[in-house]
């Protein structure tokens, strides 16, 4: 695993993680609303991309500004410029 941004990699952690999932999943897909995600769930997968991208601790239960997958890749996206300052 490195910290590499991939896009792709990142919308299919999000569909593996999905308690309902989708044959696809993009920008738009809600995390609550499309596939399903409770608070436990949504820990899970913050663990999930911090791993994969060796990230600090993603709070995704916290902001309400993220409601949508790309929503979240955003914050990856984010957190990788800054070194983890979101």
């Amino acid at each position: 695993m490195d910290n590499a941004f991939d896009e792709s990699t990142g919308y299919a952690i999000i569909a593996a993680m999905a308690p309902h999932p989708l044959p696809r999943v993009g920008a738009e897909t809600h995390l609550r609303d499309d596939l399903m995600f409770d608070s436990i769930r949504l820990i899970e997968l913050a663990i999930a991309l911090e791993r994969q991208f060796r990230l600090p601790s993603l709070d995704l239960n916290e902001s309400t500004d993220l409601t949508t997958a790309g929503d979240v890749l955003n914050l990856v996206r984010r957190q990788l410029k800054t070194g983890g300052e979101a």
